[in-house]
């Protein structure tokens, strides 16, 4: 949460003030260290929590919707055969620099083609996150797009879901 913008490097003014502090790079230091240590990653893993997206694909493997496994397919948790990449013609680079959709659009072709798809619940993925003040927005384009592209209902009910205001 630390970059207001990862790709350049560039801090939000509160971060670039707190790693002036000795202490907090420490503490950095520290929190990275502990990914190493089998015992200390399972502390860490004991306070993990799934997103909305990872309830979702959660819901459609415990419930069998299998036309929808595609929604799996995100970036940061995701391996398949370096051919399947391949045969698809790999991401998407018209997405450009906006945040969302480039991994679950490449999941939804592979889908279309025929791959099949499966879930470990019990696997791990430690994502350090980072704050996407435009993230809304910049979806909202990249879904757009996707949906431009393949025309599925599914890909806008996924968008509906994932950004969808709480009812007051």
């Amino acid at each position: 949460y630390a970059f207001k913008d990862p790709i350049h490097g560039v801090l939000y003014d509160e971060e670039e003030q707190l790693l002036q502090k000795k202490e907090y790079v420490i503490y950095l230091q520290k929190q990275c260290q502990s990914l190493d240590n089998p015992n200390e990653y399972y502390s860490i893993q004991k306070c993990s929590k799934y997103m909305k997206l990872e309830k979702k694909i959660l819901e459609v493997y415990e419930q069998e919707i299998f036309d929808m496994e595609w929604i799996s397919f995100t970036g940061g948790n995701v391996s398949c055969p370096k051919k399947w990449l391949e045969e698809s013609n790999g991401f998407d680079e018209r997405f450009g620099l906006n945040w969302g959709c480039e991994d679950l659009e490449m999941g939804y072709r592979l889908k279309q083609v025929g791959r099949e798809f499966g879930y470990a619940k019990g696997a791990s993925c430690c994502h350090i996150d980072h704050q996407k003040i435009e993230a809304k927005h910049e979806h909202a384009i990249s879904t757009e797009y996707f949906y431009e592209k393949h025309k599925d209902e599914r890909i806008l009910e996924l968008n509906n879901y994932l950004f969808k205001q709480r009812e007051s």
